[in-house]
């Protein structure tokens, strides 16, 4: 069983950047940046604005930042990101459809 210290639930609105040693999971709304010395998951409620840095990164939710997994970044089912990916070497994961955009159109 995994164990999850940070909760923020789906009717919360929170604003602010944390910092955690632990797990942290996210199905409300959330602006800021995420540091987790372990595990973030956003949860299909889950909306974050901000960047997540994390040995392991989940979303199943909405992400507008930058995802920064320095073990796996898992993107599942109706995942939305808007912003740079950054992994190691085959370290992403995707049960979800892909859309990309070219900086140089923008």
């Amino acid at each position: 069983m995994k164990m999850i210290s940070g909760y923020l639930g789906p009717d919360l609105k929170v604003e602010g950047d944390v910092e955690s040693k632990e797990s942290i999971r996210i199905d409300g709304e959330y602006k800021g940046n995420i540091n987790s010395q372990r595990e973030v998951t956003i949860g299909p409620s889950g909306d974050v604005e901000g960047k997540i840095h994390a040995p392991i990164i989940r979303v199943s939710g909405s992400v507008k930042g930058s995802l920064h997994a320095s073990r796996l970044l898992e993107l599942l089912g109706e995942a939305r990101v808007e912003g740079d990916l950054n992994t190691p070497p085959g370290g992403l994961s995707m049960d979800c459809l892909l859309y990309t955009s070219d900086a140089a159109d923008e």
